[in-house]
C-alpha cells in the first residue's frame, strides 16, 4: 500500500484525527482527550487534569479506537495521523458504563450530607453513565478518616484513587505529602505520618479532588453551592493579585475559589487568600474608629472620630500632613485618597509602609516579563526572598520551570530556606553582603549563557533593607551587565 500524500494544510508538527466523525487538526503529542476537548467533544473522566501529569487509573475516559484490539485511555493514548476515535459507540460506552459501575460499588451513599454535593464531578458522571439500581449486595469498604490539618477535610471512604491530590503535591507544590498505602481495593490515599499538611497550596486539594473525600474545612456544613453567589476579586496577601471568587451568600462571604487565570495563577491558589475571608468576621476586626486617648488606642463612634480628624485637618495642612496608604489599597480607594490629600494642600502621599531607605526614590516597578514567561527562563536568581511563604505561587511557577524544562536556579538569601525545587548554586551571606554576591563571576557567567533567558527576582529582604539603594543599585548593575529580567517583588498586592 502506497504512502499517502501529505495534507499541504496542515502544518509538520500536526496531525489530522477523526474524533465521533468530526475531523480534527492538532498537535503531534497530543492525548486523545486533549484534542477532544479542543473540539468541544466530552468525554467523561476522573484522574485527569490538564494541569498535573496524566496517571490514567480511573479509566473513565476509555474510548473505542479504530483497529485496537482493546479500549484505550483518551487521557494516556497519543494521537497518531490518520486515528480514528469514536467515544459514544456502543463499545466506548459499555466501557465507560462498566467503570463507573467498579467505582460505585464501594463508594458510600452519602450525597444528602457531603459538602462536595452539587458540584461533585462524580454525580454528574454516574447520572449520564451509572445504573440506576447497583448489581451489588456486599458492604462497601470503610476507610479510617486522618486529621491533615485545620484547612482540608477528609472523608476518606468517599476517595475513588484519582491520585489527583497526590500528584498535586507532589508536581506542584513539591512538598510529596500525600501517597498512596497498599494495593487494589485497599488502595488509601493519606500522608504516612499523620501529619498536617504543610504546603502554603494546600487548599487546592480540595479543588483537584473530584468527589466529596478532601473538602474545605472552614466551609464545612455551612451552605449548599446553589445558594452562593461568586463575586470577583483579586487576593491581595501578596503581589501576585490572584484572580479569585468571593461565594457571597445574603451579603455573607462564606468561602473563597480560585478563578482560572493562566496570566497569573493559573486555576490555584495560595492558602492566604483562600482562607483569609474569616478576619472580615474576626471578633478582634477594628469596625469602628480608633483614637489615642491618654496614650492608649480607644473605641470611639463614628461621629466622635470624624469630628477630631476634621478638628486635627484644620490646624495640620498642606506640608505638616502626610498620608500613608496601605499596601493592598485598591486603585478605587488609593485615587479617592490622593484627591483628598491634594484638597488638603498635602503632597506627601506614600505606600511604602516598610521600607527604610528612600535615598534612591525609587517607585514600583512592573515585572520586566509576565508571570507565565518566568517559566520559559533558563536561569534564575532569587535575591533576598523566601519565595515559597512570600509569594507561593510564583515559588510553583520556579519549580515547574527547574522540573519541566531543567532551568538552573540560583538563589543569594541569609538564610538556607526551604524551596521545594533543587538549586544549581546558593549563597548564604547577610543582606549586607548582598551586592557582593551579585559580583561573583560564576554566577554571571551562568546568567550570560542564558543568552536572555535569565530572571533575576528581588525580594523583600532588599526592599526593607536600610541599605536598600545600593542593593537595588547593585541588582540593576547585575541586570544590565548579564542580561538578565530584573523582577522586583512589590511589598503588597498593589505596591
Amino acid at each position: 500500500m502506497s504512502a499517502q500524500p501529505a495534507n499541504p494544510n496542515v502544518p509538520p508538527d500536526h496531525v489530522t484525527v477523526e474524533i465521533d466523525g468530526q475531523s480534527l487538526v492538532v498537535p503531534k503529542g497530543s492525548m486523545i482527550i486533549q484534542a477532544a476537548d479542543k473540539a468541544g467533544i466530552a468525554i467523561p473522566r476522573f484522574c485527569y487534569h490538564e494541569k498535573l501529569p496524566i496517571a490514567a487509573n480511573c479509566r473513565m475516559c476509555l474510548v473505542d479506537v479504530e483497529k485496537s484490539p482493546k479500549p484505550s485511555p483518551a487521557c494516556a493514548t497519543p494521537v497518531m495521523d490518520g486515528m480514528k476515535v469514536a467515544t459514544r459507540s456502543e463499545k466506548a460506552l459499555k466501557y465507560q458504563r462498566s467503570v463507573m459501575e467498579f467505582l460505585l460499588i464501594n463508594h458510600p451513599l452519602d450525597c444528602p450530607i457531603c459538602d462536595q454535593g452539587g458540584e461533585c464531578e462524580l454525580q454528574d458522571v454516574s447520572l449520564g453513565y451509572g445504573r440506576s439500581v447497583s448489581r451489588f449486595n456486599e458492604r462497601k469498604r470503610v476507610v479510617a478518616d486522618e486529621d491533615i490539618g485545620p484547612l482540608v477535610a477528609t472523608e476518606m471512604t468517599r476517595c475513588i484513587q484519582c491520585t489527583r491530590c497526590v500528584r498535586f503535591t507532589a508536581d506542584i507544590a513539591g512538598t510529596y505529602e500525600l501517597g498512596g498505602m497498599y494495593r487494589g481495593e485497599n488502595l488509601q490515599i493519606g500522608t504516612y505520618d499523620g501529619k498536617p499538611l504543610t504546603t502554603e497550596l494546600s487548599g487546592n486539594v480540595i479543588d483537584v479532588c473530584p468527589v466529596g473525600a478532601l473538602t474545605n474545612k472552614v466551609f464545612q456544613f455551612r451552605a449548599r453551592p446553589w445558594e452562593l453567589t461568586a463575586r470577583e476579586s483579586l487576593g491581595y496577601h501578596d503581589a501576585m493579585g490572584s484572580n479569585l471568587f468571593l461565594h457571597v451568600r445574603r451579603g455573607e462571604v462564606l468561602r473563597t475559589v480560585p478563578r482560572d487565570n493562566e496570566a497569573v495563577n493559573e486555576c490555584w491558589l495560595s492558602d492566604r487568600d483562600r482562607y483569609s475571608h474569616q478576619g472580615l468576621y474576626a471578633a478582634d476586626r477594628a469596625t469602628r474608629p480608633l483614637r489615642k486617648i491618654d496614650g492608649q488606642w480607644q473605641e470611639v463612634s463614628w461621629a466622635d472620630g470624624l469630628a477630631a480628624a476634621v478638628e486635627i485637618l484644620k490646624t495640620h495642612r498642606g506640608d505638616a500632613l502626610g498620608v500613608l496608604a496601605h499596601p493592598a489599597t485598591s486603585n478605587e480607594e488609593g485615587a479617592l485618597l490622593a484627591r483628598l490629600a491634594d484638597g488638603l494642600g498635602s503632597g506627601n502621599l506614600d505606600h511604602r509602609i516598610g521600607n527604610r531607605d528612600f535615598s534612591d526614590a525609587a517607585v514600583a516597578e512592573p515585572f520586566a516579563v509576565p508571570l507565565a514567561q518566568i517559566e520559559q527562563a533558563d536561569v534564575i536568581v532569587v535575591l533576598g526572598s523566601n519565595l515559597r511563604h512570600e509569594l507561593p505561587l510564583l515559588h510553583a511557577r520556579i519549580r515547574k520551570a527547574r522540573m519541566q524544562r531543567q532551568a538552573r536556579v540560583y538563589s543569594i538569601n541569609p538564610v538556607d530556606f526551604d524551596f521545594a525545587f533543587d538549586q544549581a548554586g546558593k549563597q548564604i551571606v547577610a543582606p549586607s553582603g548582598f551586592a557582593a554576591a551579585l559580583a561573583d563571576t560564576a554566577l554571571r557567567e551562568a546568567v550570560q549563557g542564558a543568552a536572555g533567558r535569565a530572571v533575576l527576582i528581588v525580594g523583600a529582604l532588599v526592599e526593607n533593607h536600610p541599605q536598600a539603594a545600593a542593593l537595588r543599585a547593585a541588582a540593576r548593575d547585575f541586570a544590565a551587565a548579564t542580561g538578565a529580567a530584573l523582577c522586583r517583588v512589590p511589598q503588597g498586592a498593589n505596591a
